[in-house]
């Protein structure tokens, strides 16, 4: 199953002679790679239909005041945004979500006044900027606080899932704080909570939003910012074991590699030339991800020193074959 794909080289890559199933924008795209006696396609329709758009909406004022159905000053605006978007999910989401606290009907009035005012620049956007549009009007339901912390977001690949654990520290708040900072966030579809209630994520389009809002400066300081709060250049430094004292928090060994490399920290890439660690990554975030970072952030290891150079390529050979040994070791 292979979703979103926009390469023929993606489908050639993957044809492992078996069946197969894709999503595409892009069919013209992979005309070439799938023969016509081999395809089957499944048109889908691109936006919801206006009923699934109504209960959006009776959904937020559900959670208001146990409303069954929508109020009479809702319904024309509802079926004017969902018929200038084309019922785009994303977007009717995000604007029904906006009506999910109590309001005067004076004030309701106003906000469907200003989002009617910002659909109906709709059609004159690129793709992206319809996507831009409706976020910018979710962000102004948060504090300076709230909206500080949401930027600080940036650092987190787009469908990673974040502990809730980690996100206190780059916020600096307490757990229930925490909570209710992603309870905030998630309310105006900003962030997507995992099931588990633990740790949440950003959606590519939320991703692309602060990549591009956030400047080059603050997204190095809020990756410097978690460094500093694992303290990953003390524990590292006035180490007396072979062991590092890093959390196991399902995240650090995971992901500590792309903060260093987002904060421009290439003396504390020694991490990946240090056995302690190497061992510790290979036990929680196993091998796959061990090799696949010393690979990915190479540059950043060797610094263009033979001699780190040559030690990552034995590494590289030396790994694999101990794996086992590792998990099997108890020290």
């Amino acid at each position: 199953v292979l979703t979103d794909v926009q390469d023929e080289r993606v489908v050639r890559s993957f044809d492992l002679n078996c069946k197969m199933l894709l999503t595409t924008r892009h069919m013209e795209k992979l005309e070439s790679a799938i023969t016509i006696e081999k395809r089957q396609i499944i048109e889908i329709n691109k936006g919801l239909t206006e009923y699934e758009s109504s209960e959006l909406f009776v959904k937020a004022f559900r959670k208001e005041d146990n409303a069954i159905e929508l109020p009479p000053m809702m319904t024309s605006f509802v079926e004017n945004a969902h018929k200038i978007c084309s019922g785009h999910p994303f977007i009717m989401s995000l604007v029904a979500k906006s009506f999910q606290h109590k309001e005067s009907d004076d004030k309701r009035q106003l906000r469907c006044k200003n989002w009617k005012k910002q659909l109906e620049k709709y059609e004159f956007q690129d793709e992206f900027l319809k996507i831009k549009m409706p976020i910018e009007e979710s962000l102004k339901f948060l504090t300076e606080k709230q909206l500080k912390c949401y930027r600080q977001m940036v650092i987190f690949s787009d469908n990673i899932d974040v502990p809730n654990e980690v996100l206190s520290k780059l916020w600096n708040l307490s757990t229930t704080e925490t909570e209710n900072m992603i309870e905030k966030l998630h309310k105006y579809s900003l962030i997507e909570k995992q099931m588990n209630y633990e740790s949440c994520s950003l959606h590519y389009v939320h991703y692309k939003y602060l990549k591009d809002e956030v400047s080059e400066t603050d997204q190095i300081n809020f990756h410097q910012h978690l460094i500093d709060e694992y303290d990953v250049k003390k524990i590292f430094e006035n180490r007396t074991e072979l062991e590092l004292d890093f959390p196991n928090d399902n995240y650090f060994h995971f992901f500590i590699g792309c903060h260093l490399h987002g904060a421009k920290h290439p003396d504390l890439f020694d991490l990946y030339l240090d056995f302690g660690f190497l061992e510790e990554k290979i036990r929680i975030a196993k091998l796959p991800n061990t090799l696949g970072d010393l690979i990915k952030f190479k540059k950043e290891i060797v610094r263009n020193d033979p001699k780190r150079a040559q030690l990552l390529d034995v590494l590289l050979e030396f790994l694999p074959p101990i794996e086992q040994l590792v998990f099997k070791s108890k020290d």
